[in-house]
């Protein structure tokens, strides 16, 4: 049981936390209480001025947490279904809890996640090299 509190906690501290997050185009994300921006993290971007698979997710994740899903969707199609998922397993993880709570064993969820996290990637990837092409030819 103790397993699915941490879960329960982790998920909904994320969700708070894109919540809180400020987003101002094109790239700041802010911490609206300190009004200060967060740095540039991608390496990529940085050091050669070109965007990774990544790029936008967690900008794409924090709109989505303010319910501006058609720009989430915009910015970076994995971030924003990130978020959905991430949603989606709050109340599959109460109801693995109940299950506990009366004796039941959780129900394995591995096999879904792995889907779920390799439709992410591939998104992603898919995603970067669609940017690329779009760009090369503009």
């Amino acid at each position: 049981m103790s397993t699915v509190i941490a879960w329960l906690v982790g998920l909904t501290m994320i969700v708070l936390a894109a919540a809180l997050l400020q987003y101002e185009p094109p790239a700041i994300v802010r911490l609206p209480w300190l009004q200060t921006a967060l740095p540039e993290t991608c390496g990529m971007q940085r050091n050669f001025g070109i965007d990774c698979p990544g790029c936008g997710l967690t900008r794409s994740f924090i709109l989505a947490a303010h319910g501006r899903w058609q720009e989430a969707l915009t910015m970076h199609p994995a971030g924003t279904l990130a978020f959905a998922f991430l949603l989606l397993l709050i109340p599959l993880r109460i109801y693995q809890g109940i299950r506990i709570q009366i004796g039941r064993p959780p129900t394995s969820t591995i096999i879904p996640e792995l889907f779920v996290f390799g439709g992410l990637t591939v998104t992603s990837i898919v995603w970067w090299a669609s940017k690329g092409i779009y760009h090369y030819f503009l």
